[in-house]
């Protein structure tokens, strides 16, 4: 990849270096903030966006970036996502809900005709 897509290497390498950062950063602690949490996983796909080019999509909507959640908590979602997709096209889509003191995420990927569908409530603290 490096000789023949230099530019596509070196923003991988950026993205995997931001993963690795957030990993030592985040190691030791219970909880990390939505915000952080979201910021992070949002390298996940852009990775294998760079992998998948236009075979992968994804999309992100949250109604909420307050609160403390464990870290990994969204990629680990995500990685589900994208690993457990089936077909020629990868479609991720990624929803945070807000009800009252609680948050919904949930996490779509549509492939082949069925739709799988993880849905979670986290309590935020």
């Amino acid at each position: 990849m490096i000789e023949r897509e230099p530019k596509k290497a070196e923003e991988l390498v950026s993205r995997t270096a931001e993963l690795f950062r957030y990993s030592f950063h985040s190691v030791d602690k219970k909880f990390v903030t939505m915000e952080e949490e979201l910021n992070f996983a949002k390298n996940y796909p852009d990775i294998h966006k760079i992998r998948f080019g236009n075979r992968l999509s994804y999309s992100i909507e949250t109604e909420v970036t307050e609160g403390m959640v464990p870290p990994f908590l969204i990629q680990t979602l995500l990685e589900n996502a994208v690993k457990y997709s089936h077909g020629e096209k990868i479609s991720i889509d990624l929803k945070i809900k807000k009800s009252g003191n609680n948050r919904t995420i949930e996490v779509q990927n549509p492939s082949k005709g069925v739709i799988k569908f993880m849905k979670g409530t986290v309590f935020i603290f």
